[in-house]
């Protein structure tokens, strides 16, 4: 598969290997090019004698270069691959070179080896099972303590009266965060920052619904972990994940049991933060023929980059394995085949905001924590509203911008319509959408 511009550019591992990569994308930059079915490489001077040799694995997303850089991708990568996006004529197609080949098969083996599992003993099985109980219960012990504080907590707001939440010093908050890391409960935590977040400044009812809005919300939990036994496995997984046990991707590839869900994948949208050093990258994936729709999440430090076998706006044959949930969403990649140019045909999406309202609310009735809820649209254009950009469908129904909706990608989702109507793959995000990208002429373009 042959790649954007932007897509390429959101593979950089840091701006400045992003320019310099721009620098040497152009031809004359390289000795020799070549590209095959599954690879793309070519040769470039170096400080050496020898030219770098630099290779991607098109297929499923990998880079290698000779050059002493720990960046990955290096510029050359980046180079090699804008040069290809940008200029058709600039590399042929033609036979893997040795070194090219030797490294692609050695991928395919791989992938192809099946994991060899270790053979335990009946006494190792069980010495194992008995540490990883003890585990659970302490922390379950823990989280219980974290959990019986916090509802004094919120007992001792609502005495005082919510209203009162606006004269708290910030620390106030984030001490008592602290608390819950400490307990080992860190999504009681996130919650309890989500409440120094608030803006207690703006009109006193929307700061109350929001403040409202999230002690329901914990209160909701915590009373779900007290009576944790009586809820079925999914609720169990489910209010544990709000509590802040860790999903282990490793341990949910190696589960065989585990459902594969097969289904051509379009990556509508990307979102990048840093949390206390740690790099969150979102990608948020719609299946065009199971409607299934999946968030993957990858984690990166300044020392570990992020993973970047999921790409921007692409389109990929994949198998999925969900983390067991009441609302299945969170997923990692177990199978990737191949990466697709065009966006097959897409039957049975949104037809406008109403429906879309219509399955949010079916969606929130089975799990009232849902957020970021992945969905593709017909027919929506934006337009100005008494000097508010806002997306309208087929029907003149209106829905609100998110906030997180910059002015820039406001500016292309204009520059990229026309203001004409076309099929939106969006974010939901407290009721107000995210636009992500456009269905135009069988491509999948990023706002």
């Amino acid at each position: 598969m042959k790649f954007t511009e932007s897509q390429i550019q959101s593979l950089a591992p840091d701006d400045a290997s992003l320019k310099a990569g721009k620098g040497l994308s152009s031809k004359n930059q390289w000795l020799t090019s070549g590209y095959s079915d599954r690879a793309l490489w070519g040769e470039i001077k170096g400080s050496g004698s020898k030219p770098y040799q630099t290779q991607a694995d098109t297929s499923s997303l990998a880079f290698k270069c000779s050059c002493p850089s720990r960046k990955f991708p290096c510029k050359h990568g980046i180079g090699l691959m804008l040069l290809w996006a940008n200029d058709a004529s600039a590399i042929l197609a033609s036979e893997e070179p040795s070194w090219v080949a030797e490294w692609m098969d050695k991928r395919v083996a791989k992938a192809e080896k099946p994991t060899e599992v270790k053979e335990l003993t009946e006494e190792d099985v069980i010495k194992a099972e008995k540490s990883k109980q003890k585990r659970a219960d302490d922390r379950i012990s823990s989280v219980q303590a974290g959990v019986d504080e916090i509802n004094l907590w919120m007992g001792d707001l609502v005495r005082t009266g919510i209203l009162q939440l606006q004269n708290k010093e910030y620390n106030y908050f984030t001490k008592t965060a602290a608390r819950m890391v400490d307990a080992k409960a860190g999504g009681l935590a996130s919650w309890v920052k989500s409440l120094a977040k608030i803006n207690y400044t703006a009109e006193s009812h929307i700061w109350q619904n929001d403040a409202l809005t999230i002690l329901s919300k914990m209160n909701l939990i915590t009373s779900a972990f007290s009576n944790m036994d009586q809820l079925s496995e999914p609720w169990q997984h489910s209010i544990k994940n709000l509590m802040g046990w860790s999903q282990s991707p490793k341990e949910l590839l190696a589960d065989e049991t585990t459902p594969i869900i097969k289904d051509t994948w379009i990556v509508i949208g990307q979102e990048t933060t840093t949390e206390e050093d740690i790099i969150v990258q979102r990608s948020w994936l719609y299946g065009i023929q199971t409607k299934n729709t999946a968030l993957i999440l990858n984690f990166g430090t300044r020392f570990a980059p992020l993973d970047i076998s999921v790409i921007n706006g692409s389109i990929m044959e994949a198998g999925l394995v969900y983390f067991p949930s009441v609302w299945p969403q969170r997923a990692v990649v177990k199978l990737q085949h191949k990466l697709l140019n065009e966006v097959p045909p897409i039957e049975q999406i949104m037809p406008d905001f109403d429906v879309l309202y219509a399955s949010i609310s079916n969606i929130v009735a089975t799990y009232p924590f849902a957020t970021d809820i992945v969905s593709v649209v017909s027919k929506v254009r934006p337009i100005l509203v008494n000097d508010i950009y806002k997306a309208v469908d087929s029907t003149g129904y209106l829905m609100e911008l998110s906030p997180d909706f910059s002015l820039d990608k406001m500016i292309n989702w204009l520059a990229m319509s026309g203001g004409e109507p076309y099929d939106l793959a969006a974010i939901i995000r407290s009721h107000t959408l995210i636009p992500m990208g456009l269905f135009i002429d069988n491509k999948y373009v990023l706002i």
